[in-house]
């Protein structure tokens, strides 16, 4: 299989079980060791992102960075920072 990527659902970083936290540390650990980029989806807060953080993922999609843009202004965004 040729895959780069893995995503980790909202479901299981929005847990508060320390079992999955296990989980899904060593999950993202595995990942990683076998060369997969690990996406963190959808964390409900800052909280829950510094976690996924901590335990290695370092990509993350979600509405608590910026809600969806259209490509004009997400290009404009880039270019404001530029300046």
């Amino acid at each position: 299989f040729d895959y780069q990527y893995l995503m980790i659902s909202p479901e299981l970083m929005n847990s508060s079980s320390a079992k999955d936290m296990i989980i899904i540390e060593n999950l993202i650990s595995m990942a990683q060791k076998v060369g997969f980029e690990v996406i963190c989806a959808e964390p409900d807060n800052e909280e829950i992102a510094k976690k996924a953080y901590s335990y290695g993922c370092n990509i993350f999609q979600g509405d608590i960075f910026d809600k969806p843009l259209s490509e004009r202004f997400f290009k404009k965004r880039l270019t404001d920072l530029d300046s």
